[in-house]
């Protein structure tokens, strides 16, 4: 769990609040909740979220073609893999499945959730890094 938490951390630099600039689009997902980016069809559970994008320039320039709309991102931890992705709320729509009992596999949702057969994954206190 220490190497992924540094890497999370190390990640959480490409994310640096850059000026917080409020949406006019209001946030549909919450901490804890199941979702499928819409495109690639990967499963993540909502770790966090922004009122718009706070990539750092270098992200956004790793990113080409990314469209910038004032909406919300989501941090998110994907299931069955390591990656900690940072999507759009248009890109995502609620995982379907959300009964499914399957428990999201990711070395990080220990750190972050507690889990609840009943209501699934509840966030604890634990900050995201900055």
């Amino acid at each position: 769990l220490g190497r992924f938490l540094y890497e999370l951390m190390d990640a959480s630099k490409l994310f640096q609040l850059s000026g917080q600039i409020s949406s006019d689009i209001p946030r549909i997902f919450q901490a804890g909740e199941l979702v499928r980016h819409a495109q690639y069809s990967y499963r993540a559970v909502v770790v966090d979220w922004d009122t718009e994008c706070q990539a750092s320039q270098d992200w956004l320039k790793s990113h080409p073609g990314q469209d910038l709309k004032a909406e919300p991102w989501y941090k998110l931890l994907v299931d069955d893999d390591q990656r900690i992705t940072y999507v759009p709320q248009s890109n995502l729509v609620p995982e379907s499945t959300h009964h499914e009992t399957t428990p999201l596999k990711h070395p990080l949702v220990q750190y972050f959730f507690e889990t609840c057969p009943e209501r699934g994954y509840i966030r604890n206190g634990r900050l995201w890094p900055h």
